[in-house]
């Protein structure tokens, strides 16, 4: 059976070949259940993950979309096995008609954009999907399965020369990752990562560009000390004082800002405590995150005065032993059924992952605010702001916030 690679935000899933053989909750079905599922996927993953104490941050729902291409080709023990471990809605068409629904919901608020000429524009608010079938020239693919992903994830399909040139393969591969992230992931795949036993490979990438709905302050951005686990150390912080929705919670609080359209937000949770961030991590779940993300959709805007590090983070590596561990078995054997993709038996035989986050006065590459105005003397004092200083290790998620779908999970454990 060959070996298939599954990958970017990017991930690849490697697709290979070898001689032919023969407890999770049940999300509802729809957008709204991939949504559930995101977040109950999210945190799954982020279990194996945050094993150690550094930066950390991956993208659950490109990895989530990637394995929507692999599951559209799936079919018995495969196709369900991918559902239940990626907390998926559904099975077959249904899953890829969902992802289309979420697609389309989430990117009706870009404008047409040209990176090059303008990445300073100061309305620029781009998030997009990009998904690629890389199949060998002699390797023929399943129409009724190439018009599916193109239908539904806007997919495109097309033959490499995996036997005989896969470095070749590979750099093609990278050169459209780096496209579709604007450069922000240059080498999804390294050196050695594509053979000749390489037979496809499925792709996702996804890109998040926005500014702040109201920018942070060059002038207010100061240093000061961030408490990391191995000790101090002095970073630029943006400080603002403002309307934000915040919950405090137990042993926490949560802090929303919002970025221009409104259609998407960064919420910041940070530990009462200094050293606060390992009891937090414990507590994340599905049903946690669905709680977090609804109540703060509804959660007042106090002033809160803001203190927040500027701060850039990546991930890149293989996942594949990790979604092994959550119970990915059948999939990445050569027992898997991809027979809906080609009639040439398959398997995915690595998943590689990419993520990078940078944050700053302007907004956020990933590759709602109030302002009220008071004439002096016609109205009360406003009540001293909510100080909330994330001087300390903290969890970040960047959400959509109509359907809490979330794009990018991290921990910040030094800027």
């Amino acid at each position: 059976m060959n070996s298939m690679l599954l990958g970017s935000t990017a991930i690849a899933a490697l697709l290979c070949t070898t001689s032919s053989e023969a407890p999770h909750r049940q999300p509802p079905t729809g957008a709204g259940g991939l949504v559930q599922g995101n977040h109950a996927f999210t945190s799954d993953l982020f279990a194996r993950l945050r094993t150690g104490n550094g930066n950390l941050t991956f993208s659950p729902l490109s990895i989530q979309m990637a394995f929507g291409l692999a599951q559209a080709g799936a079919n018995g023990e495969t196709e369900a096995e991918i559902a239940k471990v990626l907390h998926l809605a559904d099975t077959g068409q249904k899953t890829a008609i969902a992802f289309g629904e979420l697609m389309k919901r989430m990117t009706a608020e870009n404008k047409a954009y040209n990176f090059e000429t303008r990445k300073n524009d100061a309305k620029a608010y781009v998030l997009e999907f990009a998904n690629a079938i890389w199949n060998d020239k002699t390797v023929p693919l399943e129409g009724s399965y190439v018009a599916a992903v193109r239908d539904h994830f806007q997919a495109h399909a097309a033959p490499l020369d995996f036997r005989n040139h896969p470095d070749a393969a590979r750099k093609t591969i990278n050169h459209w990752v780096s496209q579709q992230t604007r450069g922000k992931i240059d080498e999804l795949l390294k050196p050695g990562t594509v053979s000749n036993d390489t037979i496809g490979m499925l792709t996702n990438a996804l890109y998040f560009n926005a500014r702040w709905d109201k920018e942070f302050s060059k002038r207010a951005t100061k240093p000061r000390e961030f408490h990391a686990a191995d000790g101090a150390v002095e970073r630029p912080f943006m400080h603002a004082t403002r309307y934000f929705r915040h919950l405090q919670l137990d042993d926490a609080q949560a802090l929303t800002i919002g970025f221009e359209r409104r259609k998407t937000a960064m919420t910041i949770v940070l530990p009462n405590g200094r050293n606060g961030l390992a009891a937090l991590e414990k507590k994340v779940s599905g049903p946690w995150l669905d709680s977090l993300l609804d109540r703060l959709r509804k959660a007042d805007r106090p002033r809160v005065a803001l203190a927040l590090p500027k701060f850039s983070i990546g991930l890149e590596g293989n996942i594949t032993e990790h979604l092994r561990a959550l119970g990915l078995k059948n999939t990445l054997s050569s027992h898997a059924d991809f027979s809906a993709i080609s009639k040439n038996p398959l398997y995915v035989n690595q998943v590689i992952h990419a993520a990078t986050i940078d944050v700053d006065e302007r907004g956020v590459e990933a590759a709602a605010a109030t302002a009220m105005a008071l004439r002096a003397g016609a109205a009360a004092r406003p009540a001293e702001p909510i100080p909330f200083v994330a001087d300390h290790p903290f969890l970040f998620v960047l959400h959509e916030v109509e359907t809490g779908a979330i794009l990018f999970f991290g921990r910040c454990a030094q800027p």
